[in-house]
């Protein structure tokens, strides 16, 4: 019988069956051993699928799969430590959108500029979390642009200051000694229904006098 030759996947002459592993970031993964080899590719091909989707560690904890760390480098064939393309590839909720600067290239544990595929935030994470699935998954908090009027006090100045959030920049309306006139203020601003008019009038108005 003429097998064709799988990665992972080796006949054990001691137990006379197909044994199938799988080695991510030199940690080694004991996927059992088969009497059928469709048996053990087809484990492999699992353990494949969770790995390119960041959620091997999980996936294996699930089958009661044991891992452990390989030592030496050369344990590990170069196929397997090789980093493979992390390009576009989606581990949970982040989607990997390019390798962060400043960073060597000759580092096996790159880290990733990372989006999220829901709410688009983005987040910097390391490409080792990303293979192994020891990552936490974005809360999907709402992008907030505008926020209303506040009234903050600092305590260096001794003075109380009025600043508004308006799509994703921030507006220091002024600073007050005294607190009611901040809160004056902050309704003011409130109350107006085209902020960056009223702003602009309010600038011209103060460079007037």
């Amino acid at each position: 019988m003429i097998v064709t030759k799988i990665r992972g996947v080796n006949w054990d002459k001691n137990s006379k069956s197909w044994r199938a592993v799988i080695a991510v970031n030199r940690y080694r993964y004991d996927l059992g051993r088969h009497k059928n080899i469709d048996g053990a590719i087809a484990i492999r091909k699992d353990a494949e699928q969770a790995r390119d989707n960041g959620c091997l560690k999980r996936w294996a904890k699930e089958h009661n799969i044991s891992s452990f760390c390989v030592q030496s480098r050369g344990a590990v064939s170069a196929e397997e430590s090789r980093s493979y393309n992390m390009l576009n590839k989606v581990f949970g909720t982040w989607r990997v959108t390019g390798k962060a600067e400043n960073i060597s290239s000759k580092d096996r544990n790159l880290r990733f500029n990372c989006e999220c595929v829901t709410c688009g935030r983005k987040r910097v994470l390391w490409g080792a979390k990303l293979r192994s699935g020891n990552y936490a998954n974005c809360k999907h908090r709402a992008p907030r642009t505008c926020y209303d009027a506040c009234v903050s006090y600092i305590k260096t100045a001794n003075r109380w200051r009025v600043s508004k959030v308006y799509n994703k920049k921030t507006y220091y309306l002024g600073t007050f000694k005294d607190a009611e006139a901040a809160r004056a203020l902050k309704d003011e601003v409130n109350k107006q229904s085209d902020f960056l008019e009223w702003y602009n009038k309010k600038k011209g108005a103060d460079k007037d006098v």
